[in-house]
């Protein structure tokens, strides 16, 4: 087999580093996605009305919550939950990407444990 070949295969096909969590091509911006975040305790979420065209926030999170991440943009993340709030507020809130339901978005800055 050629070295230029084995060469070749050892890069990357785009050059982007390993660390970015945005790239630019063709003029479009995206974002890095991780497979897990972990929402902090105290944080209010956005959450989706069933049939409606507008939002509304869930009570403030009582411990952190880990959940799966499915999107990023420049400040927020969006993720799939079931979130059990029943010893405070007695309140479910299912976000899922299904009819009648939406995906959750927290702001970036109220997250931690980021897992890619």
């Amino acid at each position: 087999m050629a070295t230029d070949h084995l060469v070749f295969n050892n890069q990357s096909w785009y050059s982007i580093a390993g660390n970015a969590d945005n790239t630019t091509a063709n003029g479009k911006k995206y974002y890095a996605v991780p497979s897990k975040i972990t929402i902090k305790q105290g944080t209010s979420l956005t959450y989706p009305s069933a049939g409606s065209d507008h939002t509304d926030i869930t009570n403030r999170l009582q411990n952190d919550l880990q959940v799966d991440c499915i999107g990023a943009n420049a400040n927020h993340y969006f993720f799939i939950a079931d979130i059990y709030d029943y010893d405070t507020y007695g309140m479910y809130y299912s976000f899922q990407e299904r009819e009648g339901y939406g995906v959750g978005e927290v702001s970036k800055s109220n997250c931690k444990n980021i897992v890619w």
